[in-house]
């Protein structure tokens, strides 16, 4: 493309619309562009490449089997941009929003109590890292976020975060035993899929993680209606990056609104009863079906945690639109938080023990013995929240209080919202409060308290 040829010079966004529009359609013809890029590494290069004799030097063309854009130069053609998939580069270039799933780099965790705190897991669905729930009935597993993961088998990578499971012992899985990462996804991100329609969109799931073992998970998406499509995917000992396509479901309609509409597990365990090997329960790979029992995932899972001491650590994790895997997204840190926000908001999220947090003012309703308290969100909600409790201060929420009005507080319940789900108002009671009702309080977490109090509208 010479420099005075301005048929190609449109702007970015436009471009790369059009590129997620081809890549759609699963289109392998190599698109002229007309932007610079920074050169970073040689990669193999796509068939579907011309020949570069008779090619200008120059000429940049982004193959679409790679999604990688490439520069003929004199020594070949070389991949320029944007930075190759584990070469730890945030996929600068590529629509913004594409990944369907939230905290896709998991460094998103308002639960914790501190950001490297290992928290023991019981049975029971937990959220860890924000948006993600492990769904277990074998208990003694710990959970960690932990800040600065090396990848040392990514030259040049910089450190992430990780979500750590462990298993201090031996965990036997019994007939009814299973141990699931989720996401639960709601129908208003999921409106370009065209579900249920012959236009139906396939979708691509992309994880980077780091194993202590080789073994065979499942990779499932569940619908509505029991609805699921499954995959087997064996990985190797230390780090794994993978990615499986999903065909679209032109049975499955999706209702744009903010319920659960799909929903993204990864299996490390499944006894029999959810993989039993029956070939007439077991889903074809790939292909959706609402015939098999619910409970059935692909065979041949392997028990991860039959060995002490296993981990598990999830790194990078990407939902998108159409069969091409893209670099992972990664999001400037405030949307990164502000889409977490929308389905739980825990205000003393990494505020450090010794110090008071506000939770809201508020006024006293009943004479030194009840308050109500309005909690201003930083986005909208998904739905009503429900209050959650996170720390052993929580005996009778005593962690709470409005020094010099309020006494110690108990029975803290969410009364209502203001607005669209964007301001909450606390019915608070307490004992020993001072009397009189219209007066000015706040409610603060107490100093030295390891607790924190949240709303959840998480699914």
């Amino acid at each position: 493309m010479s420099k005075n040829d301005t048929s190609r010079q449109e702007s970015l966004p436009a471009y790369l619309d059009d590129v997620q529009k081809r890549l759609r359609r699963n289109e392998r013809k190599p698109i002229a562009v007309g932007y610079k890029p920074v050169a970073y590494a040689t990669v193999p290069t796509p068939a579907e490449l011309p020949p570069t004799a008779g090619t200008p030097q120059g000429t940049k063309l982004l193959a679409l089997s790679t999604g990688m854009l490439y520069t003929n130069t004199s020594t070949g053609w070389v991949a320029t941009y944007p930075p190759a998939p584990g070469s730890g580069g945030s996929g600068t270039g590529w629509s913004a929003g594409r990944n369907l799933l939230d905290n896709g780099i998991f460094r998103i965790n308002q639960r914790s109590l501190t950001p490297t705190t290992n928290r023991a897991l019981t049975t029971g669905n937990w959220f860890t890292s924000d948006r993600w729930q492990l769904l277990q009935n074998i208990a003694g597993f710990t959970v960690n976020a932990l800040s600065g993961y090396p990848i040392a088998s990514i030259a040049g990578s910089p450190s992430r975060t990780a979500l750590i499971f462990s298993n201090p012992s031996i965990k036997a899985v019994a007939a009814g035993d299973y141990n699931v990462l989720r996401q639960a996804i709601e129908g208003n991100r999921l409106h370009e899929l065209h579900w249920g329609t012959p236009a139906a969109e396939p979708l691509t799931l992309t994880f980077l993680m780091q194993t202590s073992r080789a073994c065979n998970i499942a990779v499932q998406l569940v619908g509505q209606g029991n609805w699921r499509t499954n995959r087997l995917v064996s990985l190797v000992q230390g780090l794994n990056r993978f990615s499986v396509t999903f065909p679209g479901n032109p049975n499955l309609a999706i209702v744009p609104d903010n319920t659960t509409q799909l929903w993204c597990d990864t299996w490390f365990a499944a006894g029999s009863t959810y993989n039993d090997g029956n070939p007439a329960h077991i889903q074809t790979p790939g292909i959706w079906s609402n015939n098999t029992p619910a409970i059935q995932i692909a065979s041949g899972v392997t028990n991860y945690w039959d060995a002490a001491s296993m981990q598990a650590s999830f790194i990078e994790g990407q939902l998108e639109i159409g069969s091409q895997a893209t670099p992972t997204e990664v999001l400037p840190y405030d949307q990164d938080l502000a889409r977490c926000q929308r389905y739980s908001f825990y205000p003393g999220w990494n505020i450090p023990a010794a110090n008071y947090v506000l939770i809201g003012p508020g006024f006293q309703t009943a004479s030194g013995t009840a308050a109500v308290i309005n909690v201003p969100l930083p986005v909208t909600m998904r739905a009503m929240p429900s209050l959650d409790m996170n720390g052993a201060a929580f005996s009778q929420y005593g962690a709470f209080e409005r020094v010099g009005l309020m006494g110690t507080g108990n029975n803290i319940t969410v009364e209502s919202t203001i607005g669209t789900f964007s301001q909450l108002s606390l019915s608070f009671t307490y004992t020993a409060g001072v009397a009189g009702t219209g007066r000015a309080v706040q409610m603060l977490k107490i100093s030295g308290q390891v607790a924190n109090m949240g709303f959840s509208a998480d699914i």
